[in-house]
């Protein structure tokens, strides 16, 4: 966030697991940082179980809803509907690329020294 914002709590949500990685609050606006235990990658996994209750929430909702909805607020809108989501911690570094600034910021990082990508 540092090379994106000068402020991370401009961008920053909410992002809490309990201690066996279930998820417990995501997409909210973070008033400190200490809101923030982790970010959403993108990346999800759904068993049959799984994306069964996804489409029956889905199914709750009036049509234009659904469409103006994005990942996180699906991930959201199923933890108020008790729907069990586990997350998996990620140890590596990784970028978030939200827009064409945050991949002429990256793209300058890596031109500048592939050696300090990840410092």
């Amino acid at each position: 966030w540092s090379k994106r914002f000068d402020d991370p709590l401009t961008d920053a949500e909410t992002f809490r697991a309990d201690a066996n990685g279930k998820l417990l609050e995501i997409g909210n606006r973070a008033e400190d940082l200490s809101e923030i235990g982790g970010q959403y990658m993108g990346l999800l996994k759904f068993n049959p179980d799984g994306w069964a209750q996804v489409e029956n929430y889905l199914a709750g909702l009036a049509q234009p809803e659904r469409d103006r909805m994005d990942m996180t607020s699906l991930l959201k809108g199923l933890i108020s509907c008790n729907t069990i989501i586990n997350t998996v911690p990620i140890e590596d570094r990784w970028f978030e690329v939200d827009n064409a600034n945050d991949l002429m910021v990256y793209e300058q990082m890596i031109g500048a020294s592939p050696d300090n990508l990840w410092q």
